[in-house]
C-alpha cells in the first residue's frame, strides 16, 4: 500500500459513519459493564481488544502485512469512527492516539484535551477517557498495546528513570 492508497483508505467513509452522519447513534456501549472510577460510572471494555466494538471504529490491521505480527502480540490498530462520540470508558491496555488529520476533542480523567493534526496522546491503563464527535476531516488512529507486550518486550529497551519508561512500568504494574 502506498501513501495515496493509505490516505484514501483513512479518509473514506465507512458504512457505519454514513449511518452516523444520517443521525444513527451507536448504542453498543450499553451492553458493556460499568464500573465506578473517581466517583463516576464509566464503561469497562473487555481485555479482548483486538476485535473493536461492532460498528464503532474500523480495524486497520485486518488486511495488511502487519496482521500476523499484530495478532500474535494482540495489538489492534483502528481508525476511530467519525460523527459519533465515544463515552467515558476504561480498559486494561495502553492506548496511543495519533491525529492523522484535523483535530480530536477528548476528555482524559476529567481534563479536556484537544489533539490537533500530528499530535499523539498516550493513555494509561484504566484511565477514564472519552472522545468527542469527529467531523469528516478529523482522522484519529488508535494503537492498542497490551500490558503483556510491554512487560515482555519493552522493559529491556528503555533507559531507567526516563519519563517514558516510568509511564510504561506504571501502566504494567497497576
Amino acid at each position: 500500500m502506498n501513501l495515496n492508497e493509505l490516505h484514501e483508505r483513512l479518509t473514506r467513509l465507512s458504512d457505519s459513519e454514513r449511518a452516523y452522519q444520517a443521525g444513527f447513534y451507536f448504542d453498543g456501549w450499553e451492553a458493556l459493564p460499568k464500573v465506578k472510577v473517581g466517583g463516576r460510572e464509566v464503561y469497562r471494555l473487555q481485555d479482548s481488544h483486538n476485535t473493536p466494538l461492532s460498528g464503532h471504529g474500523e480495524s486497520l490491521s485486518s488486511t495488511d502485512n502487519l496482521t500476523r505480527l499484530l495478532a500474535q502480540e494482540r495489538f489492534a490498530i483502528k481508525r476511530n469512527s467519525r460523527f459519533n462520540p465515544v463515552p467515558e470508558h476504561i480498559h486494561s491496555y495502553v492506548e496511543l492516539n495519533y491525529v492523522y488529520a484535523g483535530q480530536c476533542p477528548q476528555v482524559v480523567d476529567g481534563t479536556p484535551v484537544l489533539l490537533n493534526e500530528n499530535q499523539v496522546l498516550l493513555i494509561d491503563t484504566d484511565c477514564p477517557h472519552s472522545i468527542g464527535i469527529l467531523e469528516e476531516g478529523d482522522i484519529m488512529l488508535s494503537l492498542l498495546i497490551p500490558k503483556e507486550f510491554l512487560r515482555d518486550n519493552l522493559f529491556l529497551r528503555f533507559s531507567q528513570g526516563s519519563v517514558l519508561s516510568d509511564f510504561f512500568i506504571n501502566a504494567i504494574n497497576v
